[in-house]
């Protein structure tokens, strides 16, 4: 998508206005989450990043994601006890 691709291409301001635009029409599209989540990661914001990392966790739900999903808990988790 849009947001991915300026994410990819270090425009994170621009990759972060699209996310923000995309759950706001759509509340339940998880990967916008994901994506929101690397880029407030990026930008050191750990509580932002673990909040929306939550968000995708909570919204989905497709078995072809089971790997991605068990990744990003694994990633909530480390960042929680780094918080400590």
């Amino acid at each position: 998508n849009l947001a991915e691709f300026h994410y990819d291409n270090g425009n994170l301001k621009e990759a972060e206005q699209l996310c923000r635009k995309a759950v706001s029409l759509d509340p339940d599209f998880s990967f916008a989450y994901l994506t929101l989540g690397n880029i407030c990661l990026d930008q050191e914001l750990v509580q932002d990043a673990v909040h929306c990392f939550k968000e995708f966790l909570q919204r989905e739900k497709s078995p072809a994601s089971k790997e991605i999903c068990d990744e990003v808990k694994a990633l909530v988790d480390g960042l929680k006890s780094e918080a400590g």
